[in-house]
């Protein structure tokens, strides 16, 4: 571990500068951030609602987690005329911070500053980052927060310095706030290593135990109100995602014909409330006042997804999920086979792109690339694939993920325990994991939350095996 653990200011001169300009060019070209999905999208609350309303807004709110809402509503509430502009600013904080994390990670593992400065260049003027970060998701929110939450555990563990601890926790808290998939049972582990590496250190111990607390109480917040013990109602909707590909639609009518899973199966997962039975309609009286609760569209005429009735929705539909994986174990794990295909995309191999990656083809020496290798597939060796991207990109991933964890294996066997490493690798797993076992369709962009840590341990294990063949050769 290098003692330097701040950058010099000639590279944050350089990478500032290298930025702004590459940003300027893409707002010249027409790439930029789109508020479409801030009023069209299912996860967002209505944003009169947030604006005019913000605190019952996010208390009622069972759909989601809270804090990229709270986010949103207090930027609508201090920026009325300006908003576009913030979000637009955040997002590029968001991308800034992956940018000097990866300079700096690299660094840190004994990487020369020039080398990890290009490094870290590249991947900043990637599709991936220029694409997530000019989308209105919290994607790119939580890549940054994840990766720079391995920068600090990193620097915690060989400097001692009890603020970078403080903020690693607080980072990892503030994704669970924001993210379903990191439940409680993803907290606990980490929260068992917190407490391990802090020592004796009874100010970290209470600090992470208090936010613990305070996520817990969310989750007994949404039992009490809602009757569901987790930060969003939505398990059993995601689940069906998949479940529902165990059997064909015939057999499908079948069961509901019979009883055996419920009319729900019949709708396309979450479609708007008056697509389901009418009775999912009705709302219990004492919350038929809270506009996030009672209201079936927006204001903008969207669908409003955090109405009551999807509590009822996603629980039947949690209930069929099981029943239909029990009767068909062996279609189910052909989904999840499946799901791990859509999860080695290409992450800018995305419905949400099609307008953007038409402007950045023509630019983009990655994308131009990408298009010679599928063109060279197809036309040479007869080769297609319903994704039009090539095998080599596709294959690409799943090698990346395996060098890393080889590479974690060799490092622990010659006996160095780095909790950074560790940190970095659970994410990588668990959003692969569990993301696969749960959702089919979208699995690429669920995985560039960890892409940039990724990407980071991937060029890292590259290094040390090149370093340990370059000391191998040398002559004893």
């Amino acid at each position: 571990m290098r003692e330097e653990i701040g950058i010099e200011k000639r590279y944050i001169v350089l990478m500032l500068s290298i930025f702004v300009i590459s940003r300027f060019i893409l707002l010249k070209v027409g790439i930029g951030l789109s508020l479409d999905p801030l009023y069209s999208y299912w996860q967002y609350l209505d944003p009169k609602a947030l604006e005019n309303n913000l605190l019952q807004s996010i208390f009622y709110l069972h759909a989601q987690p809270p804090f990229f809402n709270l986010i949103i509503g207090i930027v609508l509430k201090l920026f009325p005329n300006s908003y576009e502009t913030v979000f637009q600013n955040l997002f590029y904080l968001f991308s800034l911070t992956i940018y000097f994390s990866i300079f700096q990670l690299l660094y840190l593992y004994g990487i020369s500053r020039k080398i990890s400065f290009l490094l870290a260049t590249l991947f900043i003027l990637s599709p991936e980052a220029i694409l997530y970060e000019n989308y209105f998701f919290y994607t790119w929110f939580i890549s940054s927060l994840l990766i720079l939450s391995v920068l600090l555990l990193r620097i915690y563990q060989y400097s001692g310095r009890a603020l970078y601890i403080f903020l690693f926790i607080s980072a990892i808290f503030i994704v669970a706030f924001t993210r379903s998939l990191f439940h409680l049972l993803y907290i606990i582990p980490l929260l068992a290593l917190i407490l391990h590496i802090s020592g004796r250190d009874f100010s970290i111990k209470l600090f992470s135990l208090l936010l613990f607390t305070l996520l817990s109480a969310l989750y007994l917040k949404n039992y009490i109100l809602f009757g569901t013990f987790s930060s969003s109602s939505w398990m059993g909707m995601n689940l069906f995602k998949i479940a529902r590909y165990c059997v064909d639609k015939d057999e499908m009518k079948r069961l509901i014909r019979n009883r055996e899973i419920s009319p729900s199966c019949a709708v396309e997962p979450f479609s708007t409330i008056d697509r389901y039975p009418k009775r999912f309609s009705k709302v219990p009286k004492r919350f038929e006042n809270i506009d996030v609760l009672s209201r079936e569209y927006k204001t903008s005429h969207y669908g409003n997804r955090n109405h009551y009735g999807y509590i009822e929705i996603s629980k039947e539909l949690r209930r069929d999920s099981i029943f239909l994986i029990r009767k068909h174990p062996f279609a189910y794990m052909k989904s999840v086979i499946k799901a791990w295909g859509y999860y080695s995309l290409p992450s800018w191999s995305y419905f949400s792109f099609r307008k953007k990656l038409d402007i950045l083809r023509r630019y983009h020496p990655v994308l131009l690339f990408e298009d010679l290798l599928y063109n060279l597939q197809k036309r040479i060796f007869a080769l297609k694939n319903n994704f039009s991207c090539s095998y080599i990109s596709i294959l690409s991933i799943p090698i990346a993920v395996l060098i890393v964890i080889v590479s974690a294996l060799l490092s622990y066997r010659r006996g160095r325990v780095d909790y950074a490493q560790l940190f970095a690798i659970y994410n990588i797993l668990f959003i692969a994991i569990i993301g696969n076992m749960l959702e089919s369709g979208e699995n690429n962009r669920f995985r560039v939350m960890s892409d940039p840590i990724l990407y980071t341990y991937f060029v890292i294990a590259i290094f040390l095996f090149l370093k340990g063949r370059k000391a191998s050769s040398k002559p004893i």
